[in-house]
């Protein structure tokens, strides 16, 4: 019984931890092209929440904006749909041109196990971000046990213009592991033995006797 108990506090306890925890999938580089966006697919094999991106950059930034939109579900085929994207943030930054800085925005993007969601990662200002041209056979660029970046799409407006397939997003994913929810444990009942059931009945036993005593005075 005790056993149980600390086995189950001890699991509990690291699944605590290990979902606090502040984990990051690097997606490959150096950048080998750019484009004003980059669209690309993730892939949550545990469940995970997304809190932010580091993003390459082709030119030189000095404080210009960059929007990130994320949607449930693949990019494909919604990448000229606005309506079908939720702007989850945006920031200014700066940066050295073929420099990977991060933007400073706080997401809180909950990915179930088995999910996928998209992002689009785009810069107004016409300052170009980098990424990897991809071998279109290809469909995972990088993966840990939590997480699968996929091959994604540059564009070269917001939600407009040609879409640029096999390319690949280049940068960081920052996120946290969401802590299964604990199985709930019966507590067992405890049960009498022999010499427990005998000593119940004793006591019953006296019980009555003392009542008809009572009856009698």
């Amino acid at each position: 019984m005790l056993r149980s108990i600390i086995t189950a506090f001890a699991i509990l306890l690291y699944g605590s931890i290990a979902a606090g925890q502040a984990l990051t999938l690097d997606s490959p580089g150096p950048a080998d092209n750019s484009n004003f966006g980059v669209m690309f697919d993730v892939d949550a094999t545990n469940a995970v929440t997304i809190t932010g991106f580091d993003i390459a950059l082709w030119d030189t930034f000095s404080n210009d904006p960059v929007y990130i939109y994320t949607r449930t579900g693949t990019h494909a085929s919604v990448e000229h749909d606005s309506s079908a994207w939720t702007l989850a943030g945006t920031a200014n930054i700066s940066g050295q041109l073929r420099s990977v800085v991060n933007i400073p925005v706080q997401l809180n993007i909950a990915l179930p196990a088995g999910s996928t969601q998209a992002f689009y990662i785009y810069q107004s200002t016409g300052k170009r971000l980098g990424y990897l041209n991809s071998p279109p056979a290809a469909t995972d660029v990088v993966s840990d046990a939590n997480l699968s970046i996929l091959v994604g799409t540059g564009l070269g407006s917001e939600f407009l213009g040609g879409l640029h397939r096999a390319r690949a997003f280049v940068g960081r994913i920052n996120y946290s592991l969401i802590a299964p929810p604990q199985p709930t444990t019966a507590t067992p009942v405890p049960t009498l033995g022999a010499f427990g059931l005998m000593g119940l009945a004793g006591a019953i036993g006296a019980a009555g006797v003392a009542m008809n005593r009572k009856r009698k005075q």
